[in-house]
């Protein structure tokens, strides 16, 4: 199966179903090396679908695959659209950690831009007033206004802002 073709749910589903027909079998067999091969490998696969979806998601760049394989010391790349195979025979549940952070990192900027997007489209359209100071005129300094609409938003914005600053994703 190719990468982006992969739905994580389903696998998570079918995984699912087939770790309880592994419980269910008879109680004979639980004992023998086959069963207990068989059970960790659906185990850890079990613990590679959540990250098999976070991987997949749309926030995640270019950059934080550079950073995966950074980490990792392999290349989880998925560019030229691997198999999924290829994918699972790099193990990423041994580097659930990592993993999870970087997709969590992902996550994290992908909102920091819609609400970057979002604040430049506000602040595009906000009307500023010019108005002369008393004894002002040419060259001398203007006041600047806007409606108390804009200045609400301002103030939420900006808190908005500091926020992303606090960020450990900002750097």
């Amino acid at each position: 199966m190719v990468w982006v073709k992969v739905d994580a749910d389903q696998m998570e589903e079918t995984t699912n179903s087939i770790f309880k027909e592994i419980k269910h079998l008879n109680k004979s067999v639980h004992s023998s090396g086959t069963y207990e091969e068989l059970n960790d490998i659906v185990k850890k696969f079990k613990m590679t679908i959540p990250l098999i979806s976070a991987l997949k998601a749309d926030s995640m760049r270019p950059r934080h695959w550079k950073e995966l394989t950074r980490l990792c010391g392999v290349d989880f790349n998925v560019a030229g659209n691997p198999k999924l195979a290829v994918q699972l025979d790099l193990e990423p549940h041994k580097f659930r950690d990592e993993i999870t952070e970087i997709t969590d990192q992902a996550s994290k900027e992908a909102k920091m831009e819609k609400q970057l997007i979002m604040l430049d489209e506000t602040w595009v359209m906000v009307q500023f007033q010019f108005t002369t100071h008393k004894g002002g005129g040419p060259g001398k300094p203007s006041l600047i206004s806007m409606l108390d609409e804009d200045f609400e938003k301002l103030e939420e914005h900006q808190q908005l802002v500091n926020g992303m600053l606090a960020n450990k994703c900002v750097s």
